[in-house]
């Protein structure tokens, strides 16, 4: 499990895990700094396919989104193509659930 600390050294850290790793899951924050999680996911998602790399499970979470940006982030034919919005607060247990009825 990698951590980063925006969106930037998200992006980054999935290129480089991606050289051994085939599928994944990844949450990103709306509002990371120096690149916000939506931004990170459009990278993620344009990188896969250049990379044959199996789609990651991408899960966008957010405290203030509004439903135009819920539906951009979640639509199957949009650059981000993420699998689950969700709003915080958002619980460990809940989370926990929602990773698992993704994979």
């Amino acid at each position: 499990m990698r951590f980063a600390l925006n969106g930037a050294q998200a992006y980054q850290d999935y290129k480089n895990a991606h050289s051994i790793r085939l599928s994944s899951w990844i949450d990103l924050d709306y509002d990371m700094p120096v690149m916000n999680g939506m931004d990170s996911g459009k990278l993620i998602r344009k990188f896969e396919p250049r990379k044959d790399l199996s789609p990651s499970i991408i899960i966008m979470i957010s405290g203030h989104c509004n439903q135009s940006i819920i539906e951009e982030c979640l639509d199957p034919n949009g650059s981000v193509r993420a699998d689950q919005f969700l709003k915080k607060p958002v619980s460990y247990n809940h989370l926990q659930e929602i990773i698992k009825n993704c994979t």
